[in-house]
């Protein structure tokens, strides 16, 4: 028996690709601005996010010209995942520079985010030597 699968059409007009394509009259770029995050992974430092409202005053609407293109716009680095990764990485102190030009937290308020954080690390980290204390006795014991 054959594999529906692996069967053809004997319709040309089924066995032409396709072309897919997306088109844009305008496009619409928001400026988020960067505030105190939560996330508790972010290794050391303060956690930074971007904000759910965005300034409508440095929004600005681009309309784009007719250009046909083909598939990988962006261009391909050739480099690895992990150099990639580290291209994105932002230090301690440059998020903290961040948080702190906001101006919409005081020292204080820094320093009790910070050690809210480092609390939050901490139970997850003794969380984690814990599950891996207990997984290492049950297999190896």
């Amino acid at each position: 028996p054959k594999s529906i699968l692996l069967h053809s059409t004997t319709n040309n007009d089924n066995n032409k690709k396709k072309k897919k394509s997306v088109a844009f009259s305008t496009v619409n770029i928001r400026s988020y601005p960067m505030i105190l995050g939560e996330n508790p992974s972010c290794r050391e430092g303060l956690p930074v996010t971007i904000d759910w409202d965005y300034d409508e005053t440095t929004t600005t609407t681009s309309t784009l010209l007719p250009t046909k293109t083909t598939r990988n716009v962006l261009p391909q680095c050739n480099r690895t995942t992990q150099h990639q990764e580290a291209l994105l990485y932002m230090s301690p102190l440059e998020r903290a520079r961040i948080i702190r030009d906001t101006g919409l937290y005081t020292n204080k308020e820094l320093g009790q985010a910070l050690y809210e954080i480092n609390r939050q690390r901490k139970e997850q980290q003794e969380t984690a030597d814990e599950y891996l204390h207990k997984y290492y006795y049950y297999y190896y014991y």
